[in-house]
């Protein structure tokens, strides 16, 4: 069941050179700002910022312990 507001969930393949792993999502009002931020701070990109083919944003980046964070902004309609 998903909630009102909830970031939809998925599933995709792992590229060759990389590895598996599990991502949580946090809604933001500016995907490319939270990832400066970040680097600002210390971390790193996995997956620089996109539009997505239907209008949401999204990245993922490794906190300071090296975590995988995703990084999503809905399109607005």
């Amino acid at each position: 069941m998903q909630s009102e507001g909830s970031v939809k969930g998925g599933v995709w393949p792992c590229p060759p050179e990389g590895h598996a792993i599990v991502v949580l999502y946090i809604e933001v009002d500016d995907v490319a700002a939270y990832v400066e931020k970040a680097r600002q701070l210390g971390g790193s990109v996995i997956i620089p910022p996109q539009k997505l083919p239907e209008g949401d944003e999204m990245a993922v980046i490794n906190d300071l312990e090296g975590l995988a964070v995703g990084l999503f902004k809905p399109a607005r309609t």
